[in-house]
């Protein structure tokens, strides 16, 4: 461990196969103990391999004697014989990251490199990932600031019509945008780590350790769905600014736009982590972890009730404030309804589930960037700039919610029910609108003037 920590040794997270990726515990990779009980014999294939070019060790997922249930993680080293590897993949980004096939023909791996205990494997591995996706999703809220900020350098120095392009509303409106998103993503993280860091607390246990993060799974999938959604949106955003020279490699736009592209894939599918997303909120509301079964049967009464009274808050964005409350109304009457519906065959609904979890990605990025700024603003700091992105933010919420839900009720809901529960959604997503152009106008004078991102911690 010491030479890991100095990066003496450099290590690789090896599950996919080339038959099983999203389904991580479908893999062939098998381990069978020898006869004298010294050491497992270990078969198979690894792909998409990051390090797997130079690692010195391979943290490797197998089932013992092929059993799923057996499904375990193993340490083992690139100089054992059996152990070889494919060329390096030609990639359409990330082309500095080693990306190669690792194969095992009856590598001798020791008992005592079983890491953990026989049939724990899922569990790392998901721990593992759930860390891997926060970081991921920090990653590209890092990467989408980066290329706002490449963007707004270029639309300043480039000239059109004898004008700087940084003053046409189109461009303006596309910076403002890719701020503004940045700014709600970036609440999201800080808000979500500052609640895995609480839970951890002074805690030494590794298991109680690890058990902290995993209550924070659902949101670190979250984090990897909207920040790998909003670094493609950013680049693709960066690139159209950029015109012509943004399909360069001249400019650095060009291979940010390239690699974009894998972050929706790897750490989890971005449609595994829609799904996951609303599986575990519904999971952990039939087991009462959450009281998520009683505010949908709450929110169900209002939904055949006429009279809907809103808490009316007072102050410092007090509409979105009010927004927020009905926003997280209609996710849990779309959920609910759906899990009344479906029972455990909602499963099978992937559409359903995916705009599920849209709302709840909005319900949690909206009250996030709101607490911020709120917190912001008790803490005496100026947060004009702020209340103009939460805003925004917000009220293109209530209208993709609206979308969104009205498409899942039409699935499942039928006849006379189907206006029933359409005027509820209509209710529970009300706004009062904003002139939203104005707003991105007066966002996007600010990001001119800082040279991108408008804020610095």
């Amino acid at each position: 461990m010491p030479k890991v920590v100095t990066a003496e040794l450099i290590g690789a997270y090896a599950l996919t196969e080339p038959n099983a990726g999203s389904d991580a515990q479908g893999g062939k990779v098998k381990a069978v103990l020898s006869k004298d009980g010294t050491h497992y014999i270990l078969d198979g294939t690894k792909m998409w391999i990051t390090n797997g070019g130079f690692a010195d060790y391979f943290i490797v997922f197998a089932k013992i004697d092929g059993e799923k249930e057996k499904f375990s993680a193993f340490i083992v080293e690139r100089a054992w014989e059996g152990v070889s590897t494919g060329g390096e993949e030609h990639k359409m980004g990330i082309k500095s990251s080693s990306t190669r096939m690792i194969m095992f023909d009856k590598v001798k791996v020791p008992v005592e490199n079983l890491l953990g205990e026989i049939g724990q494997g899922a569990k790392i591995a998901f721990n593992i990932l759930n860390t891997g996706r926060f970081k991921l999703g920090a990653g590209a809220l890092g990467g989408a600031k980066h290329s706002l900020n490449l963007a707004t350098k270029y639309a300043k120095e480039r000239k059109q019509f004898d004008t700087y392009i940084c003053n046409f509303g189109m461009m303006q409106e596309k910076l403002a945008e890719m701020a503004l998103r940045s700014y709600a993503i970036e609440s999201v993280i800080y808000r979500t780590a500052g609640l895995i860091d609480a839970a951890i607390g002074d805690e030494k246990d590794s298991n109680k350790r690890l058990k902290s993060i995993e209550e924070y799974a659902i949101e670190c999938s979250i984090i990897k769905v909207m920040g790998s959604e909003l670094l493609d949106f950013a680049v693709d955003e960066g690139v159209q600014i950029h015109g012509g020279y943004g399909y360069s490699q001249e400019y650095a736009i060009e291979r940010a736009y390239r690699d974009s592209r894998i972050n929706r894939i790897y750490e989890g599918t971005n449609e595994i982590n829609r799904m996951l997303t609303t599986s575990m909120l519904l999971k952990r509301g039939m087991k009462g972890d959450i009281p998520l079964l009683k505010a949908a049967q709450e929110v169900g009464k209002e939904v055949l009730d006429p009279v809907f009274d809103f808490d009316e808050p007072e102050g410092t964005l007090a509409e979105e404030r009010m927004v927020v409350q009905g926003l997280k109304k209609a996710a849990l009457m779309v959920a609910g309804a759906a899990a009344m519906k479906f029972g455990p065959k909602l499963e099978s609904e992937q559409e359903i589930l995916a705009r599920c979890a849209d709302m709840a990605f909005l319900v949690y990025a909206c009250e996030s960037a709101l607490l911020r700024t709120l917190k912001l603003e008790a803490n005496g700091q100026d947060i004009a700039l702020q209340d103009k992105m939460v805003q925004v933010y917000v009220h293109e919420a209530a209208e993709k919610a609206m979308q969104i839900g009205r498409e899942a009720i039409c699935r499942f809901v039928e006849g006379d029910e189907l206006p029933v529960y359409i005027s509820a959604l209509k209710r529970f997503t009300k706004h009062t609108m904003r002139n939203t152009i104005a707003l991105r106008r007066d966002i996007a004078a600010a990001v001119i003037e800082a040279d991108g991102y408008p804020f610095k911690n």
